[in-house]
């Protein structure tokens, strides 16, 4: 993460944190939802995905798109 904006720094803090949280809340048997609003910035970089599949492998989840009616 060296040479990242802070802002970009301050994102994967917290998709690993709310990846933690997550894996908590499973292993007490509890399924919740969560979004995390990314800016244009996270979007744009290309090493972005490769930031956070490490994170997310480490915490047994998986992204996934859902779409709310």
């Amino acid at each position: 993460m060296e040479g990242t904006p802070l802002m970009a720094k301050m994102t994967l803090l917290l998709i690993e944190q709310v990846l933690r949280d997550m894996a908590a809340w499973r292993s007490s048997e509890l399924s919740i939802d969560v979004s995390i609003n990314l800016s244009a910035e996270n979007l744009s970089d290309r090493g972005f995905i490769d930031c956070i599949t490490g994170p997310t492998r480490r915490c047994n989840s998986s992204p996934a798109a859902r779409s709310r009616n």
